[in-house]
């Protein structure tokens, strides 16, 4: 399993098999190798350049969506569920509701 974390700025995949351990140092957890020491990922934007050539959008300032998961889309409420049974959904923000127009409502 590889685990996204950040070096000088730059995002990594860091294979588990590497890591020596891991800690926590003024909040921030830390990945240690033999040779590096790597920063894990803080930031939902972080997620969001890694996934969005997956089809993952920011839908809401808290919320990186896999667009193709979503079931459908209630405009009225703001909120996108997916599969049938509405267990699972989240909220939208107005400006981001383009990225939903071929959904079913």
């Amino acid at each position: 399993m590889k685990i996204p974390a950040k070096k000088n700025g730059e995002i990594y995949f860091v294979d588990v098999e590497d890591i020596l351990y891991i800690s926590i140092f003024q909040k921030q957890i830390m990945l240690y190798t033999e040779t590096d020491i790597y920063y894990h990922l803080r930031y939902i934007s972080e997620y969001y350049e890694l996934t969005k050539p997956f089809g993952f959008e920011m839908l809401d300032r808290n919320n990186l969506v896999q667009v193709s998961k979503i079931a459908r889309y209630d405009p009225i409420q703001k909120i996108a569920f997916f599969g049938d049974d509405g267990k699972r959904y989240c909220t939208v923000s107005g400006s981001n509701e383009k990225f939903l127009n071929n959904l079913k409502q």
